[in-house]
């Protein structure tokens, strides 16, 4: 009769391929977290030169609609469409950055979890894998890479 619970190196096996499995999510995560940081950074500068055009454009329209002779009607016909897309324009933008800045932060949490896990089972995996000091080596650049600050 087979035992239903199987020990030694097979187990040894499983906790191999699941350790390799929690490296690999952290690396998925990390690269998420630095994709979704330079979006928002592209957000960011998006939003600055928006915030100059529409400075520009304000002082152009201002000169041009208001200091030189215009009906009330013709600078509301301006000016309100003006207001109302630069407003739209810089609501989406941050809502979008605020959103990605949410997500990363789950990401980052996830991913602390997981490197916590992976110290946590390091040395137990190691032992049980017999790994040579060039094993050790690699796990220790692959997991110099992920480390993030607190």
């Amino acid at each position: 009769m087979e035992n239903s619970h199987p020990t030694g190196p097979p187990q040894a096996a499983n906790s191999q391929e699941e350790f390799e499995k929690l490296l690999s999510l952290a690396e998925i995560l990390q690269e998420y977290c630095e994709t979704k940081k330079r979006l928002v950074f592209l957000c960011r500068a998006i939003l600055s030169i928006l915030f100059l055009v529409f400075v520009f454009a304000g002082a152009f329209i201002a000169y041009q609609y208001f200091l030189q002779e215009h009906t009330t009607s013709e600078r509301l016909f301006v000016v309100l469409p003006f207001l109302a897309v630069s407003a739209v324009s810089v609501y989406t933008l941050q809502s979008y950055a605020l959103r990605i800045s949410r997500r990363i932060h789950s990401d980052q949490k996830a991913l602390k979890r997981v490197l916590q896990l992976i110290h946590e089972t390091e040395g137990t995996v190691a032992k049980s894998e017999g790994w040579s000091a060039l094993d050790q080596a690699q796990f220790e650049i692959r997991l110099s890479r992920l480390e993030i600050a607190p």
